[in-house]
């Protein structure tokens, strides 16, 4: 009999997707102990569950319900922020705030930042030399944190701060259990955000900034305007930095890809999903059953959580073939990086922009680029990283 991966154990995280192929191949529905969860790792049923009202999006408010009476009372605030995200919430709630701030995000609007895009990757990448600099902190998070950023109106002096409330906020809610230190971090940055974004948003009144996302929802509380603040931040941030790391990692991992990417450009839209497909920065999404119901094969009470593991899911090889090799030209690619049904990822058009950009630049200014040490990956459950990629930049 297989032996199953521990989710509690760190090196089980890194290595993640033996682990998982492990739980695919072993049940359609799996409960691990580690992570108080049911997690769901095939294609269909994933992309099944995605589209299914019955099940809840608040996923943190379930996931917090883990800690200890005397804990959760003192991250009460920190839950109900969770709560105000869009992404983690229910009608008609997520609809009022998704349709207020969709026109920043359009496809006219992302397609208006190319040019910034395309200023802010080069530059970054001219201040590299022939020394070893890290993608993910010299490259990919910068970049995501100034794009991000200006879609918030939010001035450079402030940028290390927001992304160091990102990554508290996002750290906690993607580790396999709640832990109270790492909900202190988030808790005491979203008390700093809090104060920041009440002092943005009036500038942005002053100033009749008509783009803002905040003053998009303003009429629906403040709650939804923190909230919207944050997830734009953190989902512009984390993952957005995770997909440009984990797509130079695949191509400095497999050269022969990086070459067909020279000789073809045309190919580097299909290359793109490709990358989200093969690493996707957002593994998973929370649910939380509302009624008795039965998900992939399995009858579960109400209450119950589940994982839609999406990045198990887009290495399924009954919906892929040949599911562990990369192929750029990828076609048809009905990859669950971005999710699917009324959730689907609202800022995907800006990260695939980021990914172009970044590839972009680095064959017009880096064909050499080599890995120059270990790769290190996250041991997060809810966010696969490069989180340390140590390359060597040539002219």
């Amino acid at each position: 009999m297989a032996t199953l991966p521990d989710l509690g154990d760190a090196d089980a995280l890194r290595d993640w997707h033996t682990s998982f192929r492990a739980i695919r191949e072993h049940q359609r529905m799996y409960w691990d102990d580690a992570v108080g969860a049911w997690l769901v790792t095939r294609h269909a049923d994933v992309e099944m569950g995605l589209y299914d009202h019955r099940l809840s999006s608040q996923g943190p408010t379930s996931f917090m319900a883990q800690l200890s009476a005397e804990d959760l009372a003192k991250f009460a605030d920190l839950q109900r922020f969770y709560e105000s995200w869009m992404v983690f919430s229910n009608e008609p709630y997520h609809t009022v705030v998704r349709g207020s701030v969709q026109r920043v995000l359009t496809p006219r609007a992302v397609q208006k930042r190319q040019e910034a895009v395309r200023a802010a990757a080069r530059s970054l990448l001219d201040r590299a030399r022939a020394e070893v600099v890290d993608v993910n902190s010299d490259f990919a998070r910068p970049l995501a944190t100034a794009v991000i950023s200006e879609v918030l109106g939010v001035p450079e002096q402030e940028w290390d701060n927001c992304s160091r409330w990102s990554h508290h906020i996002i750290d906690f809610i993607s580790a396999p259990q709640p832990d109270a230190s790492r909900a202190m971090a988030a808790a005491e940055s979203y008390d700093q955000m809090c104060d920041y974004v009440y002092h943005l948003v009036e500038e942005h009144r002053r100033t009749g900034r008509d783009d803002s996302p905040m003053l998009a929802v303003a009429d629906v509380g403040a709650h939804a305007v923190v909230g919207t603040f944050a997830q734009f931040m953190t989902g512009g941030c984390d993952p957005i930095s995770a997909a440009i790391a984990n797509a130079v990692a695949t191509l400095l991992a497999h050269p022969d890809q990086m070459q067909r990417l020279e000789r073809d450009r045309s190919l580097i839209p299909t290359a793109i999903e490709e990358f989200i497909r093969y690493e996707s920065p957002f593994t998973l999404v929370p649910r939380v059953v509302t009624e008795p119901m039965t998900v992939a094969g399995q009858h579960l009470h109400e209450g119950s959580r589940v994982l839609f593991m999406l990045l198990a899911a887009n290495r399924d090889p009954g919906v892929f073939e040949r599911p562990d090799e990369v192929d750029v030209g990828r076609s048809p690619n009905p990859h669950l990086g971005f999710g699917k049904g009324s959730h689907y990822c609202i800022g995907a058009g800006l990260a695939r922009l980021e990914m172009t950009e970044s590839i972009e630049a680095i064959i017009d200014m880096a064909p050499n680029l080599e890995l120059a040490g270990q790769v290190e990956w996250s041991s997060s459950l809810g966010l696969r990283s490069a989180v340390k990629l140590p390359v060597s930049v040539s002219r």
